[in-house]
Order: C-alpha cells, then sequence, then structure tokens
C-alpha cells in the first residue's frame, strides 16, 4: 500500500503510540503549572471589578456624626483681632461664633525654638522614676492628659456649672443660641463667678461643687501653658464632650511640687477667663474674673490680651521643700480660653521678650516635669514668649 507523505513523520507501532500518549499528557500538566505560577503575577490578589449590583458592593463605613462645637461668642471682640490661623475662629452673627478647633500635637523638642522651652505628658512614666526622669513628655491635648498623681502630675475634676449632679439644667445653664450680652446671659455669666469666688472663700472646699456635675474620671497636667484656642478642647480632654458644652465649667488641679531653687518667687500668668493659683493655704495669683481685690497684680508684660501676663504676690521657697499646689481654670461665657502660668525669681535676669523693652521679659514656664511646648504656639501671638528654660520642679 502507498504511504502518503505525512504518515512518514508519525511513529509506528504500540511504542509510537504510547510515546505520542505520554508527550501530550506531559505537555498538559506542563500548561497548568505554567498557568498557576504566572496568573497571580499578572492579576494581583485583593483587586476586584467594581460591583454592578448593589447586593455585591463592598459595604462603606457610616458618616460620622457631627459634633456641636460652636459655643456662643463670649469674647466677639478678642476673638476677631489678630486670632492666629491656627486656632481660628469666625463670627458669623451677632451672636454665635464658630470655632475651628485644632488637632493639638506637639512640637519635637529640636523644634521648640524662638522663646519656646525644649521640655516635654506622656503616660507610661511612673512612680518615683517619673518624677525624677528628664526625658520629654507629651501632651496630646494642654488641658491635661491620662496619667497618675505617682507621676509628680496634678490631677484635675472638671465640674459643669450648667447642670446638676444627675444632669438637670441649673439656672446657669443659660441658652447657647442667644447672644452673650442676653440680660439672661448676664445673669448666668454673673452666677458663675459668684459661685468660684464662693469656692475661694470656703478655703477651696471643693464640696461647694458638689451638687454640680462632676466628670467622672480625672486628668493630670505637668504644666499650664494653653494658647488662645477654643474652649471645647477642655471637656475634651476628658472625654466629656458630648455631655459637657464648653462654657460655664471649672477644673481644679491639685498636687505638690519640690523646689528646685532657695529664694523669693511669685507666680506670673494670665486666663480668659479665670485662673487662681493656691500655694499651700495662700492665695498668690488670681486673674482673669479679678474676684479677689485683696491680690496683688502687676503687669509684667505683653501688649494684647493673647499675650498679657501678671505677676501675683511674693513668696518664698526652699530647695528641697515640698509645698501643696492647687490651680482653678474657668471658662465663663464661652468661645476661645487660655491660660498661662511662668515664675519668677526675685532679682532674677531675664532675657527681654522678642528683644522688645515694652513687653517685659521672657519668663520660664512653670512645670513638674519636662513638657514640650504645644504646637501652633505663637510667641507674642496665641501666647507671650517665654524663656528657652522652663522652672522644673521635682
Amino acid at each position: 500500500m502507498k504511504t502518503k507523505r505525512w504518515q512518514k513523520y508519525l511513529p509506528v507501532g504500540a511504542l509510537g503510540i504510547s510515546l505520542t500518549v505520554h508527550l501530550a499528557i506531559f505537555l498538559g500538566i506542563s500548561g497548568i503549572i505554567i498557568i498557576q505560577a504566572v496568573a497571580p503575577k499578572i492579576i494581583p490578589a485583593g483587586e476586584f471589578t467594581p460591583a454592578t449590583s448593589a447586593d455585591t458592593a463592598p459595604e462603606m463605613p457610616p458618616e460620622p456624626e457631627d459634633l456641636d462645637v460652636s459655643p456662643p461668642a463670649s469674647n466677639a471682640e478678642e476673638l476677631s483681632s489678630n486670632m492666629p490661623p491656627t486656632f481660628s475662629v469666625e463670627q458669623i452673627s451677632s451672636s454665635v461664633v464658630t470655632a475651628v478647633v485644632p488637632t493639638f500635637t506637639i512640637a519635637p523638642p529640636a523644634a521648640a525654638d524662638a522663646g519656646g522651652v525644649t521640655a516635654s505628658l506622656s503616660a507610661g512614666t511612673s512612680g518615683a522614676a517619673g518624677r525624677r526622669s528628664t526625658a520629654p513628655r507629651s501632651m496630646p491635648n494642654p488641658f491635661g492628659g491620662n496619667v497618675n498623681a505617682e507621676d509628680g502630675a496634678m490631677i484635675g475634676h472638671m465640674y459643669d456649672l450648667k447642670q446638676t449632679a444627675d444632669r438637670q439644667p441649673t439656672s446657669m445653664a443659660g441658652d447657647a443660641t442667644r447672644a452673650w450680652n442676653d440680660p439672661k446671659e448676664v445673669g448666668a455669666n454673673n452666677e458663675c463667678r459668684q459661685t468660684i469666688l464662693k469656692f475661694f472663700n470656703s478655703g477651696w472646699q471643693e464640696s461647694v461643687f458638689e451638687k454640680y456635675y462632676k466628670v467622672e474620671k480625672p486628668i493630670g497636667i505637668f504644666q499650664l501653658f494653653i494658647p488662645r484656642q477654643d474652649a471645647e478642647l477642655a471637656p475634651r480632654a476628658f472625654n466629656a464632650d458630648r455631655l459637657v458644652k464648653a462654657r460655664r465649667w471649672v477644673i481644679v488641679y491639685k498636687g505638690s511640687f519640690t523646689a528646685p531653687a532657695s529664694g523669693t518667687f511669685r507666680f506670673v500668668g494670665n486666663a480668659d477667663d479665670e485662673m487662681a493659683v493656691r500655694l499651700g493655704k495662700r492665695v498668690v495669683l488670681e486673674v482673669g474674673h479679678n474676684l479677689l481685690d485683696k491680690i496683688k497684680r502687676e503687669q509684667v508684660g505683653g501688649n494684647s490680651a493673647a499675650n498679657r501676663v501678671f505677676g501675683g504676690e511674693w513668696f518664698e521657697l526652699e530647695a528641697g521643700q515640698t509645698y501643696p499646689l492647687s490651680i482653678l481654670i474657668n471658662e465663663t461665657p464661652g468661645g476661645a480660653f487660655q491660660a498661662f502660668l511662668l515664675i519668677q525669681k526675685k532679682g532674677g535676669e531675664y532675657a527681654w521678650r522678642q528683644g522688645k523693652q515694652e513687653l517685659g521679659p521672657a519668663l520660664p514656664v512653670f512645670q513638674l516635669s519636662p513638657v514640650n511646648m504645644p504646637r501652633g504656639y505663637q510667641p507674642e501671638g496665641n501666647a507671650p514668649s517665654v524663656a528657652k528654660e522652663a522652672f522644673i520642679c521635682q
């Protein structure tokens, strides 16, 4: 029989058929292996084609709830003048101020210049080692954070004078929609000041505030230096901004410090609306409302409401001695808040603030432990200039 030309290339016999079958199997298996090895590199894991059906589309997270951070304009005139961009406050009507609250972060130690203190509230350092530590601490919120008295911090409790202990409105609740100078708001503000004065006259007995709402969890501070910003940051520090609105609140900090040096000193500072400092059983500084007429106040420096500071009563410190210390701060009508606590040694030499003698000396910040100055701090802008070296206690 005549053989066709293409038949001569085929294997003949049982051996040829066996080789052909095995070759076909080999090629099939090899192809599968190659496809499995190469395909993942061409189509990366995790990618998908957008779904065309609502039933198969990926579920998106819910939108966050809006926070009400728009207290009434208590300080409308001051808020509208020379407010730094970091803490901007825009007046949108005659009775309402909408404030842009910054996320408070800490400048790295190397960045603390131009009058800033290179030092630093950090959870994690505790006990005696916390008091002796020279490591910088961080302070995400200048009103305080989650630290213990064992760290050497002053412990603060917040009271809301607008509501009772069982969270019912008081006569100081007022109405946030009314203008700050509305007669009813003025009456509530005056009652707030009189309640604070009653606390002073009681010898700083916190039982004066016991009928008002007290935030359950306290916080701690190692310094009191709060550049001008929205008062909403105070209840936020206590994780209570859902319960306490940013007006007619009071915070009382209590602790002690060991003097690092001997001499005659005085506390220097300012607040909007109120700050008072009690050393032992003696009030040595009260600024803001000026409720205590007998306390001496001498303007030490500054040329605006945001950076002006006043010196209080002189007192003696002895190095190595421990002294009890209490501080009260208060925001009354709402809006912007600021508080600064510096210290001055009598006869001490200090650099002049920003090189302008009319602004007074750049004094050290009073600190219980090294603490960074807050980011957004603007010397002679939203706060006074301070000395580069803080007065650090033990």
